[in-house]
């Protein structure tokens, strides 16, 4: 069904709300620096422990990167019709039309981190949803696939609605994070194959529904 050139093209996904992380999932944790500076740390639940307190600033770290991008580009941003739009969708359901961008993450701004790391991310109405992978992946690829994360968070999670429904719901996120990008790969797909994703997402989550 998936075209696959590489397995393991992403690191993590994030779904943030006003610099906030709604949703987090780490494909890969190459992306970290395992070892710890704390030469003490000889227990291994502290060691463990320590392990997760990194990948938690360095997720925060993305998150706060990602608003100020955002906040930058929705301000020197052409279109000055964000409240007309954010209105419109109210009223109408009408979905705006997404901001995209882009940044690189070096180990000189974030010590968390494991070589140079690009983000892919898109936003909407304050929602954002990235992409951490190798400098060097399809970009376009990508830009594709966080779009299509976001469309589908939107349609079964209604997080444009009530971001907090992320929270509520994070089985129906990762049922759509696994489809879009199972175990971490970037696929290329054909309108036709988009197609059968809708369905299959369909059908999975009405099951999960159903319980």
């Amino acid at each position: 069904m998936f075209i696959a050139t590489r397995k393991k093209m992403v690191f993590a996904f994030l779904i943030c709300f006003n610099g906030e992380i709604l949703y987090s999932q780490v494909f890969s944790f190459q992306i970290f620096h395992t070892e710890s500076s704390d030469n003490h740390l000889n227990d291994c639940e502290v060691s463990m422990a320590s392990s997760r307190q990194r990948r938690k600033l360095a997720l925060k770290t993305i998150a706060d990167r990602l608003e100020v991008e955002c906040n930058f580009l929705r301000e020197t941003s052409a279109d000055r019709n964000v409240n007309e739009a954010a209105d419109r969708f109210r009223s109408d359901g009408v979905l705006p039309d997404f901001t995209v961008g882009s940044f690189l993450l070096t180990p000189q701004i974030m010590p968390h981190i494991n070589g140079k790391k690009h983000v892919i991310w898109c936003a909407v109405l304050g929602s954002t949803f990235a992409l951490v992978l190798e400098q060097e992946e399809n970009r376009i690829v990508a830009e594709t696939t966080v779009k299509l994360l976001a469309k589908y968070v939107q349609k079964y999670v209604r997080i444009l609605n009530n971001p907090d429904e992320v929270v509520l719901k994070p089985d129906y996120v990762s049922v759509i994070v696994k489809h879009l990008l199972p175990s971490g790969q970037l696929l290329f797909r054909s309108h036709k194959l988009i197609k059968q994703v809708e369905k299959e997402l369909e059908r999975n989550l009405s099951l999960l529904s159903s319980k």
